[in-house]
């Protein structure tokens, strides 16, 4: 009797504490601390109705984890080792070197066969089968990168050349050297120095040919003013060839209709002089 007498109880008590929750009007606006007594003094807050309370989800549960602090552990002596020794492994300089030392050996390979090389050096780290393979693959992946980049910045300084043949399925890696200022720059301009030099001689020759033609033509100038020839002689016109034999010599000569096409066929030794050497013989 007394249990049903407490339950009748709480429910004008309930709506009685719902209404004055009502009445504070607590809503958005300013930030303020504000005091509420929903029971007169003396009284208890009656016990809650379990199909009042809030259930709690699944997603709450995995919410928990991520709001607790997570404190990152720190790795132990070989771990911090083995983590400085991938890392030193993984530098471009150190996959550079590498590289250059490869290629410089083999003269002419592939990409292919560098990188196989060197991954086959980088994963005797995990030989001891305590790290996991994900970070194994990782790693190979991480080299096989480098060394694609390494190549190309090899590339780039033409210390390496690339060549595809027809029928190949990839490049051909070629090694070329490293760049030099000392002997292989002195070299090259001392050939170009050479070439120079002696491009000037023969420009110096072939100039000193045409001021001694220059002056064999003058003279022959001055030569037939002084000289009153006939006009009915013959005259031989600029530039002419002389052909020179034995008196005894029998010679076949063929020449086309329009005489620009001659053939000379000797049956002894000839020589062939042109107008400017027949001009130096008579002096002029």
């Amino acid at each position: 009797m007394s249990t049903q007498k407490s339950k009748c109880a709480e429910r004008p008590l309930k709506n009685e504490v719902t209404k004055y929750i009502t009445s504070c009007n607590i809503g958005p606006g300013p930030t303020r601390t504000t005091t509420i007594h929903p029971f007169p003094r003396g009284m208890s807050a009656p016990d809650p109705d379990p199909d009042s309370l809030p259930v709690k989800s699944s997603s709450d549960d995995e919410a928990t984890p991520a709001a607790k602090s997570t404190k990152r552990r720190k790795p132990t002596p070989e771990e911090a080792a083995f983590n400085s020794k991938l890392k030193d492994q993984s530098s471009l300089r150190f996959i550079s070197a590498k590289v250059c030392e490869i290629v410089e050996s083999k003269v002419t390979t592939t990409y292919n066969e560098v990188a196989n090389e060197l991954v086959i050096e980088a994963l005797k780290l995990f030989d001891d089968g305590v790290h996991p393979d994900k970070k194994k693959k990782d790693h190979e992946k991480n080299i096989r990168r480098r060394v694609y980049d390494a190549l190309n910045v090899l590339l780039a300084t033409d210390i390496i050349s690339k060549t595809k043949e027809k029928g190949d399925r990839e490049k051909s890696i070629h090694w070329r050297g490293y760049p030099t200022t000392t002997s292989v720059d002195l070299i090259m301009l001392q050939k170009e120095k050479e070439a120079a030099l002696a491009e000037i001689e023969k420009k110096k020759e072939c100039l000193q040919e045409l001021l001694v033609q220059n002056v064999c033509f003058r003279n022959l100038e001055r030569r037939n003013k002084r000289i009153k020839l006939d006009e009915q002689d013959e005259k031989i016109p600029l530039p002419f060839i002389v052909v020179n034999t034995a008196e005894n010599a029998v010679i076949q000569c063929e020449m086309n209709q329009d005489k620009t096409d001659v053939m000379l066929d000797f049956n002894m030794p000839f020589e062939i002089n042109d107008d400017n050497e027949i001009l130096k013989r008579l002096g002029l």
